[in-house]
């Protein structure tokens, strides 16, 4: 088959490999092209900047980026496009090549400006990085010193104002230069987008890694070059053929991923563009191949003509080049031909198109009048409903209202707070004045020494000081009492309030949303539908499409003009579901649960819907009394609050009440990525995205982040989560908000008030933040007591006599400003207390508990309990038997060793007799042995008696003591005959109390802990 181009005659290219193109021919070509085309050739510029990194210094080397960027750049210039190479650049070649690329197209006005990149690529704290040849990297902060930057890139591109820019990035190949030990490393991180009118394109998706192929090109490259020749193809249609071919050439493993944030149409080849440029450039060939003919013939003169051999190999060899020279732009102008070819079909296929277009506008404009009254009057009814009372209004007045009672709350708190320490002052400075005025109302007396005016005015100055703290202790009293008092309203209207709110269903209806569909994709059967709020108080939005599963050409088109017809007469409508919750005190999440997209033209047929879109955060800040939106917030943990600072004023610091600290972007515009700036002088960037982002640690300039935050919203107290490693119990019900690497299958809610543990599947891979209603599974069959004005142990004992909460349990449900609120189910209870150093139930109240409502209950100051009464008697008792049992010990020990001294004295009687003898006898012996024995025994008597003399003297002492010691024997039996009496009464008063309320006297601590 030929094909026919203005009369000249041109054969496929198979039919053309080895002829030659008469110069007529190609003049006739070039001339009826130039002359149909010329006006678009001053079209404005388009510039390419084309980079391949394979020969590595420092790491095995690449085999393709070379390669591809050589391919690229070649097939670049074929499409008109200014190519600047850059092959195997270090780190200056780069930054010199950005800069130079960046300034002519700032400087030429230029159309489009395209970057591409080949060769090694990493992440780090978010941001991507493009390796040079050269680079040397062993720790990730050396990035900053040894790569450049894709952010220093699309800043230059958007500040040379290209109509259209594009950015290629075939750097997606695992990183061989460290191993990060954040979870984010692995492939480049997701671009929030460049300027406007920017299409930005990763060779896979986000976190993964792409393959650097078997072949001359890697996959991706592959499947570029093969789609970006084709004419009149949008870029955005371009690259859905690039991904589909990088999927066959993978067999699915490598995903491509783009960002496109342009408006209009970009085409790499117009098809008018490439005829007229394919006939420029065919004149140009024809010039150049005139000459080159010339030169041939004349050199072969030449050679026939040479004088020697070496002058003849000589200009052999500059004619086969000339010759080779030759073969390739025959080659170029064969080429051009089938480009324009290519091209010309595809123009033809356009206006066709056009045309096919203007008779279906013309077929269905009849039909459009009638369906947008019908969409009109449908409009107008849900409107109706709207203002009748729709669920979603008042949002904002309620978040203000919280805010405002917060702010008053604040307000009475200072105010107290400001009055006491005035108040406190004022008591000081008065106990001063006495004080000082002591010495002049009391003077020394004549009849006083110096020390005794002296202790007299300590004794003044110690009672003044004890009617000082007693006055401070009343007023102290006086005021908080009336804080309290003036409190607790405003404290029960925001308890209502929160409750209210929390984990409630809203609905924003169609009349405060807008719907919008885009163009219709071929290549999917799909229309790209996207859903946004007009309201400013929930400013949703959510991405849904309408996909046609059928590929009979009959049903295609039916599907097709339903939702055509029905978006340009304006009947379709949108709603969003979204729930409330409060993660932290003060800070609500506003989480869209449901978007959908309905046909009013059909009844309300649902066409379109999806699990929501991006939630935001509401602060109902106390310091201003007003409501403000977050569009994102991230927990950051250091090692103090004041180590880190946002480096821009988009983003501020925000510490809630229970110690945390939240770095807030107010406006969603602002979101992608925010700069801290550490107290060790680094600056760091972290990623957030709408709402609530994982939280994020840092230190010493590093932070590492989860992938995913677990948030299980609204439980009920006495909860356990199984399934994210350990388990984990929340005694007080709340919030739990779980940061998670790798997100689990499911996790697992158990709870008393449930009948089985509810199991909840979780989508595997997710980002961001999953949500868990808690609330709808958790809470059914609760209902609450709040006690005020007590803040003793407490225990709940339901109607059967059954203990519901211990005291150790009550405590778990303490409120903050005092008093319990505890969730039992609904019924009869009886609720015991008593004061904090009372073991036992003193006072018991009875209340009636429904489902979902709460039951205050004031309690007053209880009294002693009988118990504990009771029990000290039966002490005391005890006591004063032990008294009389020592007493009675203490006699007989006391009379022992009295007998033991008068036997000792009885003993030393006899050895004085004994000695007296012995001495006589020495006196009378005649013989001098007989002298020295009885010597010997008077010594010996003499020793005996002074021992027996001390000892029992002694023991004596020591009886007599022991007689004279402790109580006296008649009072304590009189104690014990009186607490006897005592013991009798409390015992016949506790048993009357327990048969009238038998929770009086029961025991706070738990069975298993007694």
């Amino acid at each position: 088959m030929n094909f026919q181009i203005c009369n000249c005659t041109i054969a496929p290219a198979h039919q053309r490999a080895g002829n030659r193109l008469s110069p007529f021919r190609k003049v006739a070509y070039a001339l009826v092209v130039a002359a149909l085309f010329v006006p678009r050739l001053g079209a404005a510029p388009r510039y390419a900047l084309v980079i391949g990194n394979g020969a590595y210094d420092h790491v095995p080397p690449l085999t393709n980026p070379v390669n591809d960027a050589r391919d690229v750049a070649a097939t670049l210039e074929n499409l008109g496009f200014d190519v600047q190479r850059v092959i195997d650049g270090s780190r200056g070649d780069l930054e010199r090549a950005i800069d130079s690329f960046a300034g002519g197209v700032r400087g030429a006005g230029a159309e489009a400006a395209l970057f591409f990149y080949a060769g090694h690529g990493v992440q780090h704290e978010g941001v991507n990085y493009l390796i040079p040849v050269t680079a040397d990297i062993n720790n990730e902060y050396e990035l900053l010193d040894e790569a450049v930057s894709v952010d220093r890139v699309m800043d230059a591109l958007d500040d040379a104002g290209a109509a259209f820019t594009m950015v290629v990035l075939d750097a997606c190949r695992d990183n061989p230069f460290f191993r990060s030990r954040t979870a984010g490393s692995r492939g480049l991180a997701m671009v929030s987008g460049g300027g406007r009118g920017s299409l930005i394109a990763f060779a896979t998706s986000p976190g993964d890694t792409a393959s650097d192929g078997r072949g001359r090109n890697s996959p991706y490259t592959e499947a570029f070059l093969r789609h970006a020749t084709t004419p009149g193809l949008e870029v955005s249609n371009m690259m859905r053929r690039v991904y589909g071919t990088v999927q066959e050439l993978t067999k699915g493993e490598q995903r491509p991923w783009i960002n496109a944030g342009y408006d209009g149409d970009f085409y790499l080849v117009r098809p008018d563009d490439q005829i007229a440029r394919s006939g420029e450039r065919a004149a140009q060939l024809e010039e150049d191949l005139s000459a080159l003919e010339a030169e041939i013939a004349r050199r072969e003169a030449e050679i026939a003509a040479a004088r020697n051999a070496r002058e003849r190999e000589r200009l052999q060899a500059e004619q086969q080049r000339a010759r080779a020279e030759e073969a390739a732009k025959r080659l170029q102008a064969q080429q051009l031909a089938e480009l324009a070819e290519a091209a010309e079909a595809a123009l033809m296929q356009q206006r066709a198109n056009e045309r096919l277009r203007e008779e279906m506008q013309r077929e269905f404009s009849t039909q459009q009048v009638a369906l947008r009254r019908q969409a009109e009057a449908r409009r107008a009814e849900l409107e109706e409903l709207r203002r009748s009372g729709a669920s979603g209004a008042g949002l904002q007045e309620r978040f203000t209202t919280l805010s405002q009672i917060n702010a008053a709350i604040r307000d009475i708190d200072s105010r107290f707070q400001t009055m006491t320490e005035r108040t406190l002052t004022e008591i000081d400075a008065l106990h001063d004045r006495r004080r000082t005025a002591l010495e002049e109302e009391n003077p020394i007396d004549p009849w006083e020494t110096p020390e005794e005016w002296g202790a007299r005015l300590a004794g003044l100055r110690a009672a003044i000081a004890e009617e000082t703290a007693a006055e401070r202790t009343a007023r102290r009293r006086e005021l908080e009492s009336s804080r309290a008092a003036e409190l607790e309203p405003l404290i029960t209207q925001r308890d209502t309030a929160r409750a209210d709110l929390n984990g409630r269903d809203f609905v924003l209806p169609a009349g405060a949303t807008r719907v919008a569909v885009r163009d219709f994709n071929p290549y999917e059967k799909r229309f790209p539908i996207v859903l946004t709020s007009t309201a400013e108080d929930t400013p949703f939005s959510a991405s849904l499409s309408y996909e046609i599963t059928s590929r009979d050409r009959t049903v295609l088109r039916e599907e097709y003009y339903r939702v055509f017809s029905a978006d340009r007469a304006g009947g379709l409508a949108g709603e969003f579901s979204y729930r409330v919750y409060e993660l932290y005190p003060d800070v609500w999440a506003v989480v869209p649960h449901e978007a959908r997209v309905v046909n009013l033209l059909e009844g309300d047929a649902v066409l379109a819907e999806s699990s929501g879109g991006a939630e935001f955060l509401v602060h109902t800040d106390a310091e201003s009394g007003r409501a403000e939106q977050w569009a994102g917030a991230v927990e950051v943990q250091a090692r103090t609050a004041e180590s880190f600072r946002p480096e821009d004023d988009s983003t501020r610091l925000v510490h809630t009440r229970n110690g945390n600290t939240l770095i807030v972007v107010p406006r969603r515009a602002d979101l992608g990525r925010v700069s801290l700036r550490l107290e060790n002088g680094k600056t760091m960037a972290l990623p957030i995205g709408p709402g609530f982002n994982p939280p994020v640690r840092v230190s010493g300039g590093r932070s590492d982040a989860a992938g995913a935050l677990l948030i299980v919203a609204s439980m009920a107290p006495e909860t356990r989560l199984e399934g994210v490693g350990d388990p984990r119990d929340f005694p007080r019900g709340g919030t739990a908000r779980i940061p998670l690497s790798d997100l689990p299958d499911a996790i697992t809610i158990r709870n008393r008030y449930i009948e089985k543990p509810l199991e909840i599947a979780l989508e595997r891979g997710a980002t961001g933040t999953v949500w868990v209603d808690g609330a709808a599974v958790t809470q059914p069959t609760l209902g609450r007591v709040r006690l005020h004005g007590h803040d003793g142990p407490c225990i709940v004992v339901d109607a059967h006599g059954r203990m519901v909460w211990d005291a150790r349990e009550t405590a778990r449900f303490a409120t903050n400003n005092g008093g319990y609120s505890v969730p039992v189910r609904p019924g009869e209870y009886t609720v015991g207390y008593a004061e904090e150093n009372d073991p036992y139930v003193a006072a018991a109240e009875r209340v009636t508990v429904e489902l979902g409502a709460t039951s205050a209950l004031r309690l007053e100051a209880p009294p002693m309990s009988t118990r504990l009464e009771l029990g000290r008697a039966r002490a005391a008792h005890t006591r004063t038997e032990a008294s009389l049992a020592r007493g009675r010990t203490r006699r007989i020990a006391g009379w022992s060793l009295i007998g033991a001294g008068v036997l000792s004295l009885g003993g030393s009687a006899y050895s004085y007799v004994q000695g007296t003898a012995a001495r006589a006898n020495y006196d009378d012996a005649r013989h001098t042995a007989t002298a020295e024995g009885y010597r010997a025994d008077a010594a010996r008597w003499g020793l005996t008696f002074s021992i027996t003399a001390v000892a029992g003297a002694l023991l004596d002492a020591g009886g007599v003591a022991l007689l004279s010691a402790g109580p006296n024997r008649a009072q304590l039996n009189r104690q014990r005959n009186e607490l006897e009496r005592q013991i009798d009464a409390l015992s016949a008063r506790f048993a009357a109390e327990t048969a009238q309320k038998p929770i009086l006297g029961t025991e706070f601590t738990p069975e298993a802990d007694r």
